[in-house]
């Protein structure tokens, strides 16, 4: 779990960093219970993209022990993060103060 860095899709040298790990049928990517559009949990604003840094990966036998998709927390990323129109930590700005350009995800597992 965590920030992993790197993203699904292959760099210009063909590769991702992250493929086998998140695409390993022993765990599963919950945050793909998401619709597509809210699956982001990084926003970069030199390309304006909304995109999946941050992971939680349960084994698929733990993750199969809810169906509830999990809740990603957006309230420091800075306002320039426009697709984000909740609220906000007090004090975050356009693009500084921020709390992290990153998001925490949140899953609730039922343990037996």
């Amino acid at each position: 779990m965590g920030d992993l860095n790197d993203y699904m899709e292959t760099d210009s040298d063909g590769n991702s960093g992250i493929a086998d790990l998140v695409g390993w049928d022993q765990v599963e990517n919950v945050v793909t219970r998401l619709p597509e559009d809210d699956q982001w949990t990084h926003y970069w604003a030199g390309g304006n993209e909304y995109r999946q840094l941050d992971y939680l990966l349960p084994s698929t036998s733990l993750a199969a022990s809810t169906a509830a998709p999990p809740e990603i927390y957006r309230k420091g990323v800075p306002l320039r993060a426009t697709r984000y129109t909740g609220p906000r930590l007090f004090g975050v700005g356009l693009d500084n103060p921020k709390a992290s350009d990153h998001s925490p995800v949140v899953f609730h597992l039922e343990v037996g």
